[in-house]
């Protein structure tokens, strides 16, 4: 009856097999604590407490449960019509700007706003590389940070006089990003088949190290492409400056 609740007839009958549906969990979770000894109630208590949060929580509660075996799932609004929401996990990825290869990612099990992901991702980059970033190009306005440093936003018809240092050629030369569609499908970040909020960060890592080694291989065949080309042309020009006009002479006699 669940399948009929957004029509007008099966409102009433969905709300009712969602109650006694809620009321069976209700019935089964107890039995199993009531008939559960102390040592294997405490090894399971974290799971019964999974359980009965679920029974408990509402449509308009926050750090709500949305899967029972990954717990730690959280709902992204995404606002888009043709997906409203996205459960899972947030990723920030720090990439460079000439060469495109990710330099910095973590994993956030928390649904935190988009400009507290940065300065963690610029600080993970800083303390693997030992380098500093000198500027920072994002896909959204940021406020400035803590230390007085502004993140760049990438959008040639701003208007603010906040963002007028940026001038439209820093931006046309900065707009590019990583393709995020072949991130999550090519390099397998779209869906998760470790547990937990550590097999997010590992996945989100292996994505990462697979996309820099995939770029890496593509350069390799590049420079192996240039330098054949290179040999086939010095082996024509000696041919050419050394054997093209014994042939012709000897045709000609």
């Amino acid at each position: 009856m669940l399948r009929f609740q957004h029509t007008k007839n099966g409102r009433k009958e969905a709300r009712k097999a969602r109650k006694k549906i809620k009321t069976i969990v209700g019935r089964l979770v107890r039995e199993i604590a009531r008939n559960l000894d102390e040592q294997r109630l405490l090894q399971h208590q974290t799971q019964l407490d999974i359980y009965q949060k679920v029974l408990l929580q509402k449509r308009s509660d926050s750090n709500k449960i949305y899967g029972l075996h990954e717990s730690e799932v959280k709902c992204f609004t995404k606002g888009k019509e043709h997906k409203k929401f996205e459960f899972g996990s947030k990723a920030a990825l720090l990439v460079t700007q000439t060469t495109n290869v990710i330099v910095g990612a973590l994993n956030f099990s928390d649904n935190i706003h988009d400009s507290k992901t940065l300065p963690t991702v610029i600080e993970q980059y800083e303390r693997l590389t030992g380098n500093q970033a000198k500027s920072h190009f994002c896909r959204q306005r940021l406020p400035r940070s803590k230390d007085g440093k502004r993140s760049h936003y990438l959008h040639a018809q701003t208007t603010n006089k906040h963002y007028q240092s940026t001038t439209q050629a820093t931006l046309q030369t900065h707009s590019h990003r990583t393709n995020h569609w072949a991130f999550k499908h090519d390099y397998r970040l779209i869906k998760n088949y470790l547990k937990g909020t550590f097999g997010d960060t590992i996945n989100l890592m292996l994505s990462a190290a697979a996309m820099n080694c995939k770029r890496v291989m593509n350069l390799w065949l590049t420079g192996a492409n240039f330098c054949w080309k290179r040999i086939c042309y010095i082996i024509a020009n000696i041919y050419w400056i050394f054997y093209a006009h014994k042939l012709k002479g000897t045709f000609d006699g």
